[in-house]
């Protein structure tokens, strides 16, 4: 009776569907769906969300983690770039979750997936300074890789799942090829995942061949994914924080603009104007310190926004002294354009600098 609960002894069907050995992937698969959903009914697009929308939902980016964010490196995993990138990652998930699954069991290939997707956040985050990271495809290739190397550790298990593996490889090299000539993808999140996928199945290569029990080979799983958090902890102290920069810039522009607004409201004169021009020279001036070559591009445009702003309120200002000397200096038209882009910039929408 012992030996028919083992996983090792189960027999996979040829088919795809969800059963008693087979729910924590198409579980993960439901959810990841359903969080895709809530973005395009949360007005997120469906093909390709932008990098921003990406962000705001919780995408894994290094300075955003810096500043205190850990739960990026969770909610990364749930979140795709377009309908076409979830297809893809949710099918090889599936695919290699059906092979894999009633041969570990449920609970150890839901610790495989959390190694795997955290491990690719983890390589994201190390890798990529600038990038905003999204997607389960960490999970994807760890899962893949452990089932290759499941080839070695129970070839026996494999006789009747030869279509399966075949498609499986098909789809592995097809995602290889396409990842080597696209440079958007996150290369270190696939590697990430990639080797905690096969150091996973290699450490229950030992439980297979009886070198352990499975309680010592779940220590040995948690004491390397220990191991890899320390590491990266360890390293991630040396690394710059742009975003951190940023909201400390950030509280400099507000509190100098809120001084500008307080100038010309104390004293609606030539020289409380004149004091809110430096206000708002300061204000802008704050950014001028940010390391570009590390701060994500989505902070990047909202930077030149901010300065840009802050452009144009000191002109507003100058058109203000000019009005009040009353010398015929002051242009209305120019003045109304110019109220004009403050206010589209205020509401969020592009602006163009006309004069």
């Amino acid at each position: 009776m012992a030996r028919s609960k083992d996983p090792r002894n189960r027999k996979l069907r040829l088919d795809l569907a969800p059963g008693k050995n087979f729910w924590v992937v198409p579980t993960l698969v439901v959810l990841e769906i359903l969080v895709f959903l809530a973005m395009v009914m949360m007005g997120a697009s469906a093909l390709s969300p932008g990098a921003i929308t990406l962000f705001e939902w919780g995408g894994n980016q290094r300075t955003a983690v810096l500043d205190g964010e850990f739960w990026r490196f969770f909610t990364a995993l749930f979140i795709h770039d377009g309908a076409f990138h979830l297809l893809v990652n949710l099918f090889s998930i599936w695919l290699a979750g059906r092979i894999l699954e009633p041969l570990l069991g449920s609970l150890n290939t839901f610790l495989l997936i959390l190694l795997c997707g955290l491990t690719s956040s983890l390589g994201s985050f190390m890798g990529n300074p600038v990038l905003i990271s999204v997607g389960a495809s960490g999970i994807g290739y760890g899962l893949i890789s452990a089932t290759f190397l499941a080839l070695f550790v129970r070839a026996s298990y494999f006789r009747e799942l030869v279509p399966h593996v075949l498609l499986l490889l098909i789809l592995f090299v097809l995602q290889v090829v396409f990842g080597t000539f696209n440079d958007h993808l996150d290369r270190s999140a696939h590697w990430g995942g990639s080797v905690a996928g096969a150091l996973f199945m290699l450490l229950f290569g030992f439980h297979f061949n009886t070198w352990t029990t499975m309680r010592q080979t779940r220590a040995l799983v948690g004491v390397l994914f220990i191991a890899l958090v320390s590491v990266t902890w360890y390293t991630a102290r040396d690394l710059k924080n742009p975003l951190g920069e940023y909201r400390q810039a950030l509280r400099v522009f507000r509190a100098e603009s809120d001084s500008a607004e307080q100038a010309y409201l104390r004293l609606y004169d030539t020289l409380a104007f004149r004091e809110g021009m430096e206000h708002w020279d300061r204000a802008a001036a704050a950014f001028d310190h940010l390391d570009r070559s590390s701060t994500p591009p989505v902070l990047l445009e909202e930077v030149s926004r901010i300065q840009l702003y802050c452009q144009l309120r000191k002109k507003e200002f100058s058109l203000r002294i000019d009005y009040l000397r009353q010398d015929g200096t002051f242009a209305p038209e120019i003045y109304r354009s110019l109220r004009q882009q403050i206010d589209m910039l205020e509401s969020g929408k592009p602006a163009r600098v006309l004069f």
